[in-house]
């Protein structure tokens, strides 16, 4: 499996994210970040996340889109599209509950444009695990469902954060 990349880029106000190889944990702080000032400071009124690149995707990176979908809801009133016509992740995305967050679509993005990798910033290790938290109790949030698959995990990092 490929590393994993993240593109970005903006077409008109229409705000596009490709996932591409193996997307996991190391990105959640980059992705966040970005994906926030993104959305918070451009007019922009749509976003299209493309998942057709991508090989996995980690319950951090899931938890991530979980919090970009639901500030998406928030600040512009509407569900991001989310695209794959791969049967494992969309899978994996229903399993997450997401079909209440984003349009999920068993499609290819018709005029995808030139998008440009996000540049990854290496993050302190504190940052790191209070993203991991946050992703996670998003993906809670989203789907009742997912409480048993993560409260576990959030609890135990949790505790490391009170042990500190």
């Amino acid at each position: 499996m490929q590393s994993g990349e993240v593109m970005a880029g903006l077409q008109g106000k229409h705000f596009y994210l490709q996932f591409v190889g193996d997307v996991r944990l190391p990105w959640c702080v980059t992705l966040e970040n970005h994906c926030q000032n993104v959305i918070e400071n451009s007019e922009i009124n749509r976003v299209s996340i493309d998942l057709n690149a991508a090989e996995n995707l980690d319950s951090t990176t899931l938890g991530v889109l979980a919090k970009v979908a639901l500030l998406v809801k928030k600040s512009l009133g509407i569900k991001a599209d989310l695209y794959s016509v791969d049967e494992n992740i969309q899978r994996l995305v229903q399993s997450m509950g997401f079909a209440a967050i984003f349009n999920i679509r068993d499609e290819v993005i018709a005029a995808l444009p030139d998008l440009l990798p996000i540049r990854f910033v290496e993050s302190e290790e504190e940052d790191v695990r209070e993203a991991v938290i946050d992703a996670h109790r998003a993906l809670i949030d989203v789907d009742e469902s997912n409480r048993a698959k993560f409260q576990g995990l959030v609890e135990t990092l949790k505790g490391k954060n009170n042990n500190s």
